[in-house]
């Protein structure tokens, strides 16, 4: 599969208007940009902060798709269990520790 063609389908996944400057998007439409760059460069190793911050429900599941079908690693750190537990092979949860 081209880049191209790739890149198109995952902005169309994510309802990402591909005629539109970086500068003119939202927050979640930017992290939408950062996330298909990042696929785009078909990373070893795929390190995501909170990924589903600031995206809709439709956003999530189209992220989602895309990760369950990433070959690469997913270093994944996030809050809502719903969005990572039907895919991740392996959960490490690291509870808050700074209470005595």
């Amino acid at each position: 599969k081209n880049c191209a063609a790739e890149s198109k389908s995952l902005c169309e996944r994510l309802q990402l208007d591909r005629n539109r400057k970086v500068d003119e998007l939202s927050f979640g439409n930017r992290k939408k940009v950062a996330i298909i760059c990042a696929l785009q460069h078909r990373p070893e190793l795929l390190i995501l902060d909170e990924p589903t911050n600031h995206l809709d429900i439709q956003a999530k599941d189209s992220l989602q798709a895309a990760l369950k079908s990433f070959p690469g690693t997913i270093l994944l750190v996030s809050h809502e269990e719903s969005f990572y537990r039907s895919w991740a092979n392996r959960i490490i949860h690291i509870g808050d520790y700074s209470s005595p």
